[in-house]
This record gives C-alpha cells, structure tokens and sequence, in this order.
C-alpha cells in the first residue's frame, strides 16, 4: 500500500522484543526522541511482555509497554475511533454514530507504585499546601485483614454510552479509556477497524498507532498473519498529517497520482472497508456475520 508508490525517507526503530532487550529497552526512547524531532510517527503492534513472554524469549527483564513509554514521553491524548462498516453487524445496534475514545497518554496505572497495605493499617490521601501544612483524608481503614487500594473518580458514563446513539467523544483516563476502547471497538464490530492517534500538547506532534496488541502466541504449522486492516489506517493517518507538514498541494497532487484519483488515506481506508464489504476479512470478524470461522 505505501512503497513502491510513494518515495518516503522513513526512519526505523525496531521495537521487537530481542532488540528491545539488547538494547536494554533504549531503542523505543529513541523511537520516540525521533517521533519529538520529526513530529510524526507510525508504530506497529507490539508486544507487552508478562512472565511468560520472560522466559520464552530470554529476558533480561520485565520491560514495560513501549506504548507506554512512548505516551509518557510524548504526554498528550491518544483518540480512538471506530470504523464503520455498513455489513458488520453491531453488538449495541443503536449505535448509529461513531463514539471517540479520549484518553490521556500519562500514568495512571502504567506508571503506579503498587503496594500491599498491612492489617491495621490506613490508606490516606495527603494534600500538601506550598507552606508545607499537610491536609489528611483517609481513604480506608484495614481493621480486619490486608489488602490494595486504589484511589479514582468514576461516574455514570457507561451506561449512558450503552443508552446513546454515539456522535460524542468519550473523556477518559488512561487505563479505563485503554478498557473501553476496546469495549466500543467490539459494540462496533471488531477491535481490527479501529484507528488510534496519540496527539500532543504542541499541537504538531503526533503518533499513529495500530489499536491492538501483537499475537503472541502462534500454533505449530500456522501461517503468522499481520492484520492489515488494523495496520493500513494507522499509515494512511500518518502520511497525512506528514502532507500537512510539507508543500501539501504538490504532495497532495503525487499522492492522487499514486492512488489513482483519491489520496492516500482515502484509498488505503477505502481498501480497509471495501475489502470488508467484499467479504475478505480477518479470522475473528466472520463470527460476527455467520457464527464460524474460515480457513486461511
């Protein structure tokens, strides 16, 4: 879909999980210094490493999400929206407009300090004033047993999300916008026609992203499959907001030349939803139009 049409000078990080950990996870801070400098980038899937994957590929470490680490470094808001297409049928019907996912790209749980609270113990939220005087309210007494706690805001905007009919932006924190996203994406139809764009205060900078994970487990004979319907958005969204950076007529003007008539986001989102009407779609998504899966 991108080379050999358009002639780009596209700088790679390799975020797999052996280079990560030669690198000692150096390689995905200088992705993302890369993405500062530029002001934009792509990323593919990746793998979030558990204990499993440690010993599976030989770990030094544990490593964190590089989609953390690239979201702490560039801060700002990751928007995920839905892709529609008119022959997916919808879990939630009535969701006639798409709903955007708002989530802030710092913290919360990706970068906690988790800690088991002993019997006995208070759990206390301190506001310390800039005169130093402390204002204490507690949280929780655990009188009669140890336990975790954790401190947040919730109100009641799953079930109103569930009663609407979409056409809003849905604000969240990072860690429920990462769950809910993934809950409107299967409302939608499927995880694999979501699109994910991280944007930064500076108004300028900005990552594109796959709205997933990478598989991490493969059977014995199976043919290793890249999902490009979740993979082409992320692409097209970049190289559009590169467009913009750039002399966006003459760009615009080799680009239609290149995608026959349409730009590149139209032609590679058009493949995306066109292929899907066609009926030449990934592994999961048949089970939602016919309750079985299909051969490869």
């Amino acid at each position: 879909l991108i080379l050999p049409y358009l002639d780009i000078d596209i700088k790679y990080f390799d975020l797999g999980l052996p280079h990560r950990d030669e690198t000692n996870d150096e390689v995905t801070h200088a992705a993302a210094e890369a993405i500062k400098k530029y002001s934009v980038g792509i990323k593919c899937a990746t793998i979030t490493p558990d204990e499993a994957r440690v010993k599976e590929f030989k770990l030094k470490k544990m490593w964190l999400s590089p989609n953390g680490t690239i979201r702490n470094i560039l801060n700002g808001t990751v928007f995920r929206e839905p892709i529609i297409c008119k022959n997916i049928p919808r879990l939630v019907p009535g969701w006639e407009k798409p709903i955007v996912i708002g989530r802030h790209a710092y913290g919360d749980q990706y970068r906690a300090t988790d800690l088991v609270v002993p019997q006995g113990s208070k759990l206390e939220f301190v506001v310390t004033g800039p005169d130093g005087k402390e204002e204490r309210t507690t949280v929780f007494h655990y009188k009669d047993s140890a336990g975790v706690g954790m401190a947040m805001y919730n109100t009641d905007e799953v079930a109103q999300c569930l009663k609407s009919a979409g056409g809003f932006v849905w604000a969240c924190k990072n860690y429920d916008g990462d769950v809910q996203s993934d809950i409107v994406a299967q409302g939608y139809g499927s995880l694999g026609l979501m699109t994910s764009v991280l944007m930064c205060p500076d108004g300028k900078t900005m990552e594109a992203e796959a709205a997933h994970g990478k598989s991490d487990v493969h059977e014995s004979g199976s043919i290793n499959l890249c999902m490009v319907p979740r993979t082409a958005p992320s692409w097209s969204i970049g190289q559009k907001r590169e467009v913009e950076k750039a002399d966006a007529e003459a760009v615009w003007r080799k680009w239609r030349k290149a995608g026959v008539g349409l730009t590149i986001r139209e032609c590679d989102s058009g493949i995306v939803i066109n292929t899907a009407r066609d009926g030449a779609i990934r592994t999961c998504t048949p089970r939602l139009l016919h309750g079985v899966g299909i051969s490869v």
